[in-house]
């Protein structure tokens, strides 16, 4: 298995075929997400180059920078239990259907 460094991150070789051309991935484990850039994704870690081997078209990371974020939340938050937001749907489901609502499927009329 082939290795090279991209941003100072260890990176390995993965070759696939797409749309008829070979491409060649370098992917990080440092970084465990199975993604990358265009429609390159699901190795076991997150793709840092990719090329074709004519270089037709070449994706190369060119920084990874860390963001604060801010988490907001609403702390008057009202908590109601599953049993009562499903009749509460089914109360919403009913004013705004005509004619007769089955819920269990071999229910008769």
């Amino acid at each position: 298995m082939r290795k090279k460094n991209v941003l100072t991150y260890e990176c390995y070789k993965a070759e696939a075929t797409f749309r008829g051309r070979k491409f060649i991935a370098w992917y990080t484990k440092d970084i465990p997400i199975a993604d990358g850039p265009y429609k390159f994704a699901g190795l076991p870690g997150l793709i840092l180059e990719v090329y074709d081997d004519q270089e037709n078209f070449h994706y190369k990371l060119l920084a990874i920078t860390k963001k604060s974020q801010n988490i907001l939340y609403d702390e008057n938050i009202n908590f109601i239990d599953r049993k009562k937001m499903i009749e509460a749907r089914m109360n919403v489901i009913k004013k705004f259907t005509k004619g007769n609502i089955k819920i269990n499927p071999i229910e008769k009329n």
